[in-house]
């Protein structure tokens, strides 16, 4: 996870990014220590920053009333911060991720957290996932049923990627 990836291949959250979500020009960070205190968002117990940019794909399956409103690109600019932490007796990462020059693009971000821990036959990793978007400031009244859209398409597109998100880990770590 933390590592320099092995030589030619990109560690599993870049690869995720780009195998999955289709990314392109990815540009991340080494993971720091600590991290700058800016990067930690308040988080406590955390152990590790990561910073990565890159081009994301938009949706095209949008109903045809979002589509008009929000006039998409093809492409976005993406951010997101990884932090690495610890909360008991649970690693944590947290991803907050952010789509620039996009319509409203602005007043929101999404937030997954993941927390893995010794199961309970300490053969293995349990693994819990959450999705929330975090809206820093509301859409106009009129456009409201879009923070209803993307709120159920965020949670539906993270229940179809966990697999992968797994699977990428588990083949990292082979």
């Amino acid at each position: 996870l933390l590592g320099r990836g092995r030589p030619g291949r990109p560690r599993p959250l870049e690869r995720f990014l780009t195998e999955h979500l289709d990314c392109g020009d990815v540009e991340a960070s080494d993971w720091v220590e600590g991290g700058p205190k800016h990067w930690s968002c308040g988080t406590e117990g955390v152990i590790a920053v990561q910073h990565c940019k890159y081009t994301v794909p938009l949706p095209k399956d949008l109903p045809s009333a979002a589509s008009k409103i929000l006039k998409l690109p093809e492409f976005a600019s993406g951010t997101t911060v990884n932090r690495l932490g610890q909360k008991g007796d649970s690693l944590v990462l947290t991803q907050s991720s952010c789509a620039h020059g996009i319509t409203f693009g602005d007043r929101f971000y999404i937030q997954h957290t993941h927390a893995f821990r010794a199961d309970r036959s300490g053969q293995g990793v349990e693994w819990r996932q959450w999705t929330r978007f975090e809206w820093t400031k509301p859409l106009p009244w009129t456009h409201s049923f879009i923070k209803s859209m993307l709120d159920s398409r965020g949670k539906a597109e993270t229940t179809t990627s966990a697999p992968v998100f797994a699977q990428i880990f588990l083949s990292s770590a082979a």
